[in-house]
């Protein structure tokens, strides 16, 4: 889902695409649950996942309402690395 925005609803995914949405998912330390549910996640892994989400997407600008609500401590470092890592990149 997080690659539709650049593919639209009947673009296939390419190596790139997969390549960002594995790199989102381990930033934010769960590619273990990619082949999980989204029902089955608890609040906190569902954080996870939107965040990683908005990774993929590599976005120029990132808007976040209380991302890190629901996220412990962990997740909370992950957080912070990926988005100063966007800043880095040039993301605002």
């Amino acid at each position: 889902m997080a690659r539709y925005p650049a593919l639209g609803l009947v673009g296939r995914m390419g190596d790139r695409d997969h390549e960002l949405v594995a790199d989102g998912m381990a930033r934010m330390g769960i590619s273990h649950l990619a082949t999980s549910a989204m029902r089955s996640l608890s609040g906190g892994q569902l954080q996870r996942v939107y965040l990683a989400q908005a990774l993929a997407r590599e976005a120029d600008l990132i808007v976040v309402d209380e991302p890190t609500a629901g996220i412990d401590a962990g997740g909370r470092e992950l957080y912070l690395d990926a988005f100063a890592a966007e800043l880095q990149r040039g993301a605002a």
